[in-house]
């Protein structure tokens, strides 16, 4: 029989062949159509954890948290059950759709780390069951990354020395070690997020967006793409910025024993590898001195220094002498020259 409505009723036939009437007819609905197949189940975009929210890829779903799948596509009229099926085997759900709901959410949890499937059907109230929905594969991960390792590269390290994370590199390279392609790094200053990069090697170096002046205190950790952070990077990396030029050094004074001739003091000498006294100097500056093509640099330990030119100048003639003062974080600035005439 086709699917329809139907009478039913009964009459009894005793031996002699005499027919009662008919009793009461029942009705009933006759149906072998199976229901609308659901849709395929989603995990909420706000349970999908990490760098993307379709993925389907989180660290959710254990036995500490939950996640919420949904179904859709509930539009028959007639639907009476909505099951939800994990890994073809196991019914997490069942329940009964009320009238004029079109989709239902299970709340799933006590998950291992691992990948999972879902799949939807749905039962009509005369017993129907609908195909099988599309398969929802989710996986679960709550591992972290290990934990990275921090430095200011050498490059960046400008100044008398390349390992005091001292700087006039507002925007200094980090080497960060330790990673996991596909992973993301974060970085932070004195705790606070400044920035981040995907990672493609085991090791990265990444340009800082520009600091200010000052000490920063930077660290970072690693997120995976299931949103599980690693444990911050240790030691933490002071990186200091300074990018404010030092004061000018004094001109350069030809000394005495080096100002031969007449008169000491007119910046005439025979002295071909003549020494000169450079002033307003500090101890943590250096000091070049620039003379005929000739950089000489020296360090100070006090407020002034002594420079000997070591390559004699040749010809005779009149030479411009001048220092630059170079702070520890290789800011520089030159002074004013002096001539003087061999």
């Amino acid at each position: 029989d086709t699917d329809n409505e139907y009478q039913v009723y009964a009459k009894f036939i005793d031996d002699a062949g005499n027919v009662s009437s008919s009793s009461d007819s029942l009705t009933f609905t006759l149906d072998t159509t199976e229901p609308t197949t659901p849709a395929k189940p989603d995990l909420e975009s706000s349970d999908d954890t990490g760098f993307s929210t379709s993925d389907n890829l989180t660290n959710q779903g254990t036995l500490t948290d939950d996640i919420q799948i949904t179904i859709g596509s509930l539009t028959d009229s007639d639907i009476d059950s909505v099951y939800l099926v994990m890994d073809n085997t196991d019914t997490l759900g069942r329940i009964e759709l009320g009238v004029g709901n079109t989709s239902y959410t299970f709340t799933v949890n006590g998950l291992t780390e691992d990948d999972h499937t879902f799949k939807a059907l749905v039962t009509d109230d005369t017993g129907n069951e609908s195909a099988d929905s599309q398969v929802l594969s989710v996986t679960i991960d709550t591992t972290a990354s290990g934990r990275p390792t921090l430095d200011l590269k050498t490059s960046s390290d400008l100044g008398r020395l390349n390992d005091d994370d001292l700087t006039n590199d507002d925007t200094p390279t980090m080497t960060v070690g330790n990673l996991s392609a596909s992973d993301s790094v974060i970085f932070y200053d004195n705790g606070s997020s400044i920035q981040s990069s995907l990672v493609d090697a085991a090791s990265m170096d990444i340009d800082l967006n520009q600091l200010e002046n000052g000490s920063h205190p930077l660290t970072v950790k690693a997120e995976d793409p299931a949103g599980n952070f690693s444990l911050t990077s240790t030691p933490t990396v002071t990186v200091r910025i300074d990018t404010d030029a030092p004061s000018q050094p004094n001109r350069p004074d030809l000394k005495d024993a080096s100002d031969t001739g007449h008169a000491n003091n007119d910046e005439y000498t025979s002295d071909s590898t003549p020494e000169f006294t450079i002033g307003s100097v500090a101890a943590i500056d250096s000091i070049v001195l620039t003379i005929d093509d000739q950089e000489i640099g020296q360090v100070p330990t006090g407020s002034s220094i002594d420079i000997v030119v070591p390559i004699a100048l040749s010809p005779d003639g009149d030479y411009a002498v001048y220092a630059t003062k170079i702070d520890s974080a290789g800011n520089s600035t030159d002074g004013s020259s002096l001539t003087i005439t061999i």
